[in-house]
């Protein structure tokens, strides 16, 4: 199938060409637990039975290098009957047939959420890990309805590393359709104190998650300080943190807004000190920079590194620094 590039995202689509080995090395996996939960809500997984329903069939849009993929074969969604990837990126199709060599190459098409190469109906859920930001317009939902069944659904999962407009509910949105969960004791002990002194979360407040979220940040690291330095570059891209992808669901008819459900969880992870740049640089944005400016990105985290204090490190040598990861999941019903 020949793929319409100019509905593609070119900044998405020549740096993924570029880096798709380096976000395969360095892009964090996503937790088991919280996949069975974005699963659960997606009624593709019962958590009284422990039971996948791998007779249901999943479209990944976006799949990339498989990074979210892995989850699904591992659960039993591993042939043409039950798990399609659509990715317009060569590059990162290469890296997802290295990564799956068993994986029937029926089962992986070139393609994008303009043009998926499905017929109409034949899905019973989408999913899009860490990429609907790149593609978040009308057209990409009037596209994904399409080759959803009725009663199908739409799933959305990222991983991120701070606070951002990501967070923040629109006023009309029901502010009670979301969970939290928390993988470290310390985090967990954060948001209870932050809740409690916050007036026990009020319903009304459409900022209260971003605001839960950047004082977990701030409170167990400083990986908040190399993020927002990060993000300086990120202006003219689409990314996640900006939140714009929220906006696509206002005003359409595919996917029922009142049925949205959100799932938040959130870690502490431990990173070797020379890991931090190229995790950064696997970024678009970043990937897109010429080698002067990225040898300048690269000294300016070593410079932050640097001014962290003793107890920012875990480990004496000061080779090991802790990072905060967050993940979120987005499911919809489709209108149909």
């Amino acid at each position: 199938m020949s793929i319409d590039h100019r509905s593609v995202n070119p900044n998405s689509l020549n740096s993924f060409n570029s880096n798709h080995v380096l976000y395969d090395q360095v892009r964090p996996d996503y937790d088991k637990d919280f996949v069975n939960s974005f699963l659960h809500k997606l009624n593709a997984y019962n958590f009284d039975t422990n039971q996948y329903r791998n007779d249901l069939k999943i479209v990944e849009i976006a799949s990339g290098t498989g990074k979210f993929t892995t989850n699904l074969i591992n659960c039993g969604w591993n042939n043409k009957s039950n798990l399609v990837t659509v990715e317009p990126s060569i590059g990162m199709i290469e890296s997802f047939k290295k990564r799956f060599p068993n994986l029937n190459p029926e089962c992986i098409l070139n393609g994008s959420s303009y043009e998926i190469p499905l017929e109409d109906n034949s899905a019973d859920i989408i999913i899009v890990a860490q990429g609907y930001h790149w593609f978040a317009d009308t057209n990409s939902l009037k596209e994904m309805y399409r080759i959803l069944k009725p009663k199908g659904k739409l799933g959305f999962i990222w991983n991120f590393d701070a606070s951002s407009n990501a967070h923040v509910f629109f006023q009309d949105e029901n502010l009670e359709n979301y969970s939290l969960d928390y993988q470290n004791d310390e985090l967990k002990k954060l948001s209870q104190e932050f809740i409690y002194n916050s007036g026990n979360f009020i319903k009304s407040d459409v900022k209260k998650l971003e605001k839960l979220i950047n004082y977990l940040c701030i409170n167990t690291s400083k990986w908040d300080l190399i993020a927002n330095y990060i993000y300086s570059y990120d202006i003219n891209v689409p990314q996640y943190r900006h939140g714009k992808w929220r906006k696509t669901f206002k005003n359409q008819d595919f996917f029922s807004r009142n049925t949205v459900f959100e799932g938040f969880t959130f870690k502490n992870l431990n990173i070797a000190k020379d890991k931090v740049y190229p995790y950064w640089e696997s970024r678009s944005y970043i990937t897109s920079l010429s080698d002067k400016e990225k040898l300048k990105v690269k000294n300016e985290i070593d410079n932050i590194i640097d001014g962290f204090d003793d107890k920012d490190f875990v480990d004496e040598s000061k080779k090991i620094i802790r990072m905060f990861l967050g993940s979120h999941f987005f499911v919809i019903d489709v209108n149909k």
